[in-house]
């Protein structure tokens, strides 16, 4: 397996500015290319769930057969930071996932993080 690299190019490559306070949902969907690599499609929602951006990473080399884990292995660090609200983060397989009403945003940056194939926070 190789090693994980940090990206270093986050402020130059695709990517999103978010420029009003609100809640987003930040989806990460994990799927099989044509061509048996791992792809992985990120999409940014606003709180109407309109679709803000959405970008797809490959690398050719991922391939899921021999490079990614397993059957269906997935991990996902505990996500924090002092300037972004993670709320309402949770798991699904492929379905459509349910989203709660809408709740006003308080002022600040604040993110409602919904994960598909990730997991979900207890009592969220």
């Amino acid at each position: 397996m190789r090693p994980i690299v940090p990206i270093s190019s986050l402020g130059t490559g695709p990517h999103f500015v978010v420029s009003s306070t609100g809640w987003y949902t930040l989806q990460w969907v994990f799927r099989e290319n044509l061509a048996g690599s791992l792809a992985v499609d990120t999409v940014l929602r606003n709180d109407q769930q309109q679709m803000l951006w959405t970008g797809t990473l490959n690398n050719a080399s991922d391939v899921i057969a021999t490079e990614i884990g397993g059957n269906r292995y997935l991990w996902f660090p505990y996500m924090q930071s002092g300037r972004l609200a993670i709320d309402s983060v949770r798991l699904g397989s492929g379905a459509v996932m349910a989203r709660a009403a809408p709740r006003a945003a308080p002022a600040g940056e604040i993110c409602d993080a919904m994960f598909a194939n990730g997991f979900e926070r207890p009592g969220g």
